[in-house]
This record gives C-alpha cells, structure tokens and sequence, in this order.
C-alpha cells in the first residue's frame, strides 16, 4: 500500500474482533430485509471523534448494554442484540473503533462506505479511507462475523509507519548459466529476509518457483546461477516482514546462447527434448572436440581420464554450465536426429558420403569439424570423422560419467573405419588392455585413449541433475 498505516491498526482490529466474534449469545441473526438497516444505524451510532474521552464514550453510548468493561477497552451490545459496537482507547482518548455483526451475503459493503475511497487489501481486510476525517476503515469477515473497523490514519497515539514496499530492480551481467539481479525494499526499521522468486513460468509464489535469498532493509543483489544457456527467465523480488512475504512486479531475462570455437569458427549448443522416458533434455555440442590442444596437455596425442576431467573443471568454471559426456542412449538419440528421430542409416542421410569422413574418401587422415552436412538438428560428424566416446546409460556421479566414457563405449566410427562402421547404430568397445604408442614411449589405454582416431563432444543436463563429482 502506498497509503501511511499505523502500526497497530491490525492488532487492534483483530483483537477486538476476537472478543466479540467469540460471545455469539450477544448477536441475533436477521434477515435480509434487517441487516442493511441495522448495519447503518449501528454505524451513525459508533463514535469516530479520534481523541474523545473515555467518560464522553460511555455517556454517548448509554442507550446501548455494556457488556464489556476495562481501562482502555468498552464493549456495547445493542438493545436488540444484532450487533456488537468495541471502543479502544490510549491514554483514555478513543484510538479505535469495531462494529461486528451476523455474517450476511445480501449486505451491500460498498454503500456502507459512502465518503470512503478504496485503498486495497491489506492481510484479511479491505482497507477504505476518509482523509478529510482522519479515518481508516478495514472491513473482513471472521468465524461467521463481519467486522468493520475504524482508526485515524494520523494519531499521536502510535508511532506511524512507512508502507512496506518491494521493488523488482534490473537484470545485470547475464551470462550463459548466472544473472545478477537487483531490488529494493523499503519501510523496514532493520534488515531481514529479501531476495528472489524465479523460474522459466511467470507462476511466482512465495511457494512456487526458485528461490535466492540475502538480508537487508533497503537494497540488495544476489546473483543466481546453475541457469540453461539462451532461456528465458522470469523474476521478482520479495521481502519477509513480520511472517509475511511481500512481492515484487515480475520481470523477464533471457540467458546468453552458448558458443564456442573450434578451428577457427564459431559454433554453439542444440538443445534437444528428449523422450520423457529414458532420455531427460540436454544440449550438446554442434561438433566433435577437434582442438586437441585444450585436452591434451603434453601434447602425445593420447588423452587420459586426468586431462578429461581438468577439462570439465574449467568448462564448468568458465560458463558455469555443469558439461559432461553424453551417454550412450543420449548420442544415439541425438545421432538420430533428436526430437524428430529420423530412420536415417547415417546421421542426417543415408548416403555416407554426405555426412561422414570415412576410409572410403578421407584421403587416410581426419578432418576438421563440420566440412559436411549436418543432421537434421545440426549436429555435424555424428559418424565418421572420429569415433566418440559415450558415458555409462547408469553413471552415478560425474566423476563415474568421465570414468564411464574414458574406456565405454564408442560410437559413430572414425576416418578409417568402412561405412559399415560408420553408421548410427554402429558401436565398438574403448580399447583398454593394450599400449598406445606415442613419441617418448607408450601410455596403458586403461582410463586412457588415441586421439588420432577419438574424440568427443560435450552435453550438459537442461534439468535438475542431482548427480556431483565424488
């Protein structure tokens, strides 16, 4: 609300309510024809002079049965039992005032309130004020009561306080996986809980979607990631006060697309579906892991567990996308052509010669990425080219998926392989008994493998993976 409320407004309000909403032996029901008549006149009977004394109270209101009596609180029943009239006083000057009756559908709130403007809700209530009078009204229903209740919006009776408001600020810094967001709360005397709602679906609940959340009484930032590259988010920011959330407007961002540079050029991310089954949504890369210098760090030309999982790290630390292998069901998935799962003999054709480097026109050595046709979801080399290695369909940690790939299964076949070998559903086993010969001797294929003919592409989960490294 924008409006200045007291504090104590509710408290009064509420307590009040409860003493007369509880003695239901006070109040008669009426019927339709009674209650907008009774309702009026217990109105133009109930006292409104903000500061009255509290002997001026009971002198006005002798008509009227008391029926509850204290130093800062009078409690009046109408002669006719249909409604009750509370008075709460400070220093004995009237600070409050609460009329609760019967529960009735056919009362007309609106006309009650004639020389009231509408505020909006606050907590249970429908909040009215009169400026000209000094007046707040608040009217909710309670275990089968209506109450309206009255207070002056300005009283040297209580400390006034500052609306509380949360304000959604920009998103800055967005980069494939975080975004910095801002906000602002206001109306606080000291700092609490703040923070953020977000999600891909503008549904943002205090009880649905992703939370972020810091402590402060004015502005704050948080910066949230574990996000999907080139997706759109929508955000706000809420406040805990006193028990109860305050929301934000929602705004919108969307992550930055994924690219990456392989010989020389530019390439990026496919996103793919799945199945909902067995295969869950995931990106992979558009080609095969031909820069042989960012994996290979001593340059033999054999590349081991070791180097694989060095690489991972600094993928994940640079974009902040959790990268892995792909596994097996995913790369058949993928090598299909994804979602549209194509019944190609090759990925993307069944002519190999469109779409894969093979002993048949490699010319004997491999080639850089994407130099033929991709699939039908762009995905280039899926066969051919080098054989790609596959994690474990049932890896239990990430760690276990880089094991699991090093000396899996491989797929796609390589350069000098036949077509056969080169075929969507072509597989073959990691070597792992052997040596890999290399120019300052020989490296076990054990957690280890050749990448003159291996090589890989990266994926990484578009959802809640919980698996972590060991």
């Amino acid at each position: 609300m924008k409006k200045i409320i007291n504090k104590s407004i509710l408290a009064i309000f509420l307590t009040a309510a409860a003493i007369s909403c509880s003695d239901e032996d006070g109040l008669i029901k009426e019927n339709d024809q009674e209650i907008q008549e009774s309702v009026e006149a217990a109105l133009s009977d109930a006292l409104t002079e903000w500061g009255m004394q509290y002997d001026e109270v009971i002198e006005h209101m002798e008509s009227y049965k008391s029926d509850d009596v204290s130093d800062n609180t009078l409690n009046y029943v109408d002669r006719s039992g249909k409604f009750n009239i509370t008075y709460r006083f400070h220093d004995s000057q009237l600070c409050a005032t609460l009329i609760v009756f019967d529960s009735h559908a056919s009362l007309d709130y609106k006309s009650l309130m004639n020389g009231f403007a509408y505020v909006g809700m606050l907590d249970c209530c429908d909040v009215y004020e009169d400026v000209s009078e000094n007046t707040m009204a608040a009217i909710w229903e309670e275990d089968g009561c209506i109450a309206i209740g009255f207070t002056p919006i300005k009283s040297d009776a209580y400390e006034q306080a500052k609306p509380i408001s949360v304000v959604t600020g920009e998103c800055s810094d967005i980069g494939y996986a975080n975004a910095v967001l801002s906000g602002t709360v206001s109306g606080v005397d000291e700092a609490t809980e703040v923070g953020f709602i977000y999600g891909m679906t503008m549904d943002l609940t205090e009880n649905n979607g992703m939370k972020v959340s810091t402590t402060s009484s004015d502005k704050f930032i948080v910066k949230i990631s574990g996000l999907y590259d080139e997706t759109g988010y929508y955000y706000r920011a809420y406040a805990i006060v006193n028990d109860r959330c305050y929301l934000g407007e929602i705004k919108e961002f969307m992550t930055v697309p994924y690219t990456y540079i392989m010989d020389g050029r530019t390439f990026g991310l496919v996103r793919i579906e799945g199945n909902g089954k067995t295969i869950k949504p995931f990106s992979m890369m558009q080609t095969e892991f031909t820069d042989l210098d960012l994996v290979d760090t001593n340059g033999d030309g054999v590349v081991t567990v070791k180097e694989l999982r060095t690489l991972i790290n600094y993928m994940i630390d640079e974009t902040g996308l959790r990268f892995r292998f792909p596994t097996n069901q995913e790369w058949y998935y993928a090598a299909c052509g994804g979602d549209l799962q194509e019944d190609w003999i090759y990925s993307g054709s069944n002519s190999v010669n469109d779409v894969a480097w093979y002993s048949g026109n490699s010319g004997g050595y491999a080639h850089g990425p994407a130099l033929k046709a991709p699939n039908s979801i762009g995905l280039y080399d899926m066969c051919g080219n080098y054989a790609e290695i596959c994690a474990s369909n049932t890896y239990r940690s990430m760690n276990d998926n880089i094991n699991s790939a090093t000396d899996g299964v491989l797929r796609g076949g390589c350069w000098k392989d036949s077509s056969s070998k080169c075929m969507v559903s072509s597989t073959a086993t990691s070597p792992k008994t052997g040596l890999i010969p290399t120019d300052h001797g020989s490296v076990s294929e054990l957690y280890a493998f050749n990448a003159s003919t291996i090589r890989f592409r990266l994926v990484y989960s578009r959802y809640e993976d919980e698996k972590d490294y060991d």
